[in-house]
C-alpha cells in the first residue's frame, strides 16, 4: 500500500508540475524525452524481463538440465546481469527484488544492485547513434559500463556459487498482467523522479555557463543534460558525457532505493563516485 500511495503521490507531483506556469518548459522536455527516448527503450523490455522474471527466471530454464548446482548459480547471475544492463536499473531492482533469497544471497544482491546503477544500455545506445560523433568516439560513452563490470568482477566471491538456491514457483496466475503492471508502476516512478529531480537540476545550475550547468545538471539528472551535450561536436561536451554516464544521477540512486529498499545510498553513492574517478583518469589518459 506504502509504494502504491508513492506512486500516486509522484504522479500527482508530476501533473502538478506539468501544469504550473514557472516550470512548463522543464517538464515538457521532460515528458518529451520520457515518451520518445525513455518507453520506446525500456517499457517493451522491461515488460519481457518481468515476464521471464516471474516464470521462473534462468534457474527454471535450467532446471532440467544436469549442470551443477554452481554452474546454474553463475549463469543465473551472469544472465539477470545482462538482462539487467539491457532493461536498465528500474528494472534489475525489480529483478533483484524477485530474487532476494530465493537465488541470491543478500550481500550478492546488493554487490549486483550497486554495481549497475547507470543508464541503461539501450538508452546509451539511443543517445550514440542520435550524436554525431564518430564511431572511435561514441565507444567512450560506454566506458563507464565497462568499468562497472571490471569492478564487480573484482568484488565477487567464489563462495556466492555455494548458496543454497530455494525452489522457485513458476505456477504464478496472470503471469503477463503483473508484468504490465509492474512495469506502469517503475515507469511512473521514473517519471515522477526524473521530473523532480529534472527541475531541481535546473535552479541548481541555473547561474553556470554551458556547459558546465548540464554538467551539474546532469549529475542530479542524467536524461535531458546527455542529450543536449552530444548534440555538439566538442570534445568537453562527450567527456562531461562520460562523467554522468559514470556517476548515474542522484536521480537514478533514488529510483534505486524506492524500488529495492535494501540498498545502502551511501554505498551506492560510493561505488559511482569510484567509476567516475576511473572515467576521468580514462579520459586523462587519452588527453596525453
Amino acid at each position: 500500500m506504502k509504494k502504491v500511495q508513492l506512486l500516486i503521490i509522484l504522479f500527482t507531483i508530476c501533473l502538478l508540475l506539468i501544469f504550473s506556469k514557472n516550470v512548463s518548459l522543464i517538464t515538457t522536455n521532460v515528458m518529451q524525452n520520457f515518451i520518445i527516448n525513455i518507453i520506446p527503450t525500456l517499457a517493451p523490455i522491461m515488460i519481457l524481463v518481468n515476464i521471464f522474471t516471474y516464470s521462473g527466471g534462468f534457474l527454471a530454464l535450467f532446471n532440467s538440465n544436469k549442470l551443477s548446482s554452481q554452474a546454474k548459480h553463475l549463469i543465473n547471475t551472469l544472465g539477470i546481469i545482462v538482462i539487467g544492463v539491457l532493461s536498465g536499473t528500474p528494472a534489475l531492482a525489480n529483478i533483484l527484488k524477485e530474487e532476494k533469497n530465493k537465488s541470491f544471497s543478500k550481500e550478492e544482491n546488493d554487490l549486483i544492485m550497486s554495481s549497475f546503477v547507470m543508464p541503461s544500455f539501450p538508452f546509451l545506445l539511443a543517445i550514440a547513434i542520435n550524436s554525431d560523433w564518430v564511431i572511435n568516439k561514441k565507444i567512450l560513452l560506454f566506458v563507464p559500463l565497462i568499468i562497472n563490470i571490471f569492478l564487480f568482477l573484482l568484488s565477487y566471491k567464489k563462495e556466492f556459487l555455494n548458496y543454497e538456491v530455494l525452489k522457485q514457483n513458476t505456477n504464478i496466475d496472470n503471469i503477463m498482467s503483473k508484468a504490465i503492471i509492474t512495469t506502469a508502476q517503475s515507469l511512473i516512478l521514473m517519471l515522477g523522479t526524473i521530473a523532480l529531480f529534472s527541475l531541481l537540476g535546473v535552479f541548481i545550475s541555473y547561474k553556470c555557463p554551458s556547459p558546465y550547468k548540464f554538467l551539474l545538471h546532469g549529475l542530479i539528472e542524467f536524461s535531458y543534460p546527455l542529450n543536449i551535450l552530444l548534440k555538439s561536436n566538442i570534445l568537453i561536451n562527450l567527456y562531461f558525457a562520460v562523467l554522468i554516464i559514470a556517476f548515474s544521477s542522484l536521480s537514478l540512486i533514488i529510483q534505486v532505493k524506492l524500488l529495492y529498499k535494501d540498498i545502502s545510498i551511501i554505498e551506492v553513492i560510493k561505488k559511482r563516485l569510484i567509476v567516475t574517478a576511473l572515467s576521468i583518469l580514462f579520459i586523462l589518459f587519452l588527453a596525453f
